[in-house]
């Protein structure tokens, strides 16, 4: 073997090598998720970021965790569960397999000219607040859509002085519609039966199997109500493991 000075006969290699062969021992050490694994780190994306938003903003994070999980689950299901890559038009809410899956048909929709678009863990409404998003598939990120509705509930909080009541209006500014979603709300942050919608509204696709997926958001306006600057993340072990799909 070739000697290099000053190495005693150890050949430097550069650092990228190095560090892509240490990346490649974590991927080879670290188990790929199984599919059931990876819903289940999907299922927690919104319940991640409703905390996040909680605990900078002081929002009770029941609130937040409620109103993704009710803006996010099909009218009628008995056991609601909050979906990141859920987009709502026309009052039809579609749960798609994954953050793809999802921004494929919204520009899709969008390019067909339907502007009456809801997207991401607490349905922001993108006809009203499309400018909050640097475009409309970054609405898509479990943390962006947090920290934009955090900021709208901050000012609805102000403007009603209730969280019940400001959660009824982020739904629906018809009084019949948000005292309906008021109910239901409440009776979820209670732990209590959550009552069906008084109409069925709209209906929902569930759609095969799950793939894990997020990016980061770009950083809120610091004069904006209720914003803050966060540096956030998933575990440490969901993003090695998100990292290391195949």
């Amino acid at each position: 073997m070739d000697h290099v000075p000053g190495t005693n006969g150890c050949r430097r290699h550069p650092i990228w090598i190095v560090l892509l062969i240490i990346a490649f021992g974590v991927c080879t050490v670290l188990p790929t998720p199984t599919g059931a694994e990876t819903v289940r780190i999907e299922e927690r994306l919104c319940e991640a970021a409703a905390a996040q938003a909680a605990a900078v903003t002081g929002i009770p994070q029941d609130v937040l965790t409620a109103i993704s999980v009710l803006s996010t689950s099909p009218p009628h299901d008995t056991s609601p569960m909050a979906w990141p890559w859920t987009v709502t038009v026309q009052g039809e809410l579609t749960r798609f397999p994954s953050r793809d899956a999802a921004a494929r048909f919204l520009n899709s929709t969008l390019s067909s000219g339907e502007e009456a678009l809801k997207s991401g863990c607490f349905q922001v409404d993108l006809s009203r607040h499309a400018s909050g998003f640097r475009d409309a598939v970054h609405s898509l990120d479990p943390k962006a859509n947090a920290i934009y509705a955090a900021r709208l509930l901050v000012e609805l909080y102000r403007e009603k002085g209730s969280w019940d009541l400001a959660a009824g209006i982020y739904h629906s500014r018809s009084v019949a519609i948000a005292r309906a979603y008021t109910a239901r709300f409440r009776a979820l942050r209670e732990g209590t039966d959550v009552p069906p919608p008084t109409s069925p509204g709209s209906t929902s696709r569930q759609i095969g199997a799950m793939m894990a997926s997020t990016f980061d958001p770009s950083p809120p306006d610091p004069g904006a109500p209720g914003s803050f600057t966060s540096n956030v993340s998933l575990q440490t072990q969901d993003l090695l493991s998100a990292l290391c799909f195949p």
